[in-house]
C-alpha cells in the first residue's frame, strides 16, 4: 500500500513539473512576441 502511495506522489510532481514548464514556455513566448512588436513599432 505504500508503495502505491509513494508512486502517486511521484506522478503528481512530475505532473506538476509538466505543467510549470509548460507555463514557463508560454511566459517566454509571450515576452518574445511582445519584444518582436515593440522593435516593429520602433522602426
Amino acid at each position: 500500500m505504500y508503495h502505491q502511495r509513494a508512486l502517486e506522489k511521484e506522478n503528481r510532481e512530475q505532473v506538476w513539473n509538466l505543467q510549470e514548464s509548460i507555463y514557463m514556455f508560454q511566459l517566454h513566448v509571450f515576452f518574445f512576441l511582445r519584444s518582436k512588436d515593440k522593435v516593429r513599432k520602433e522602426v
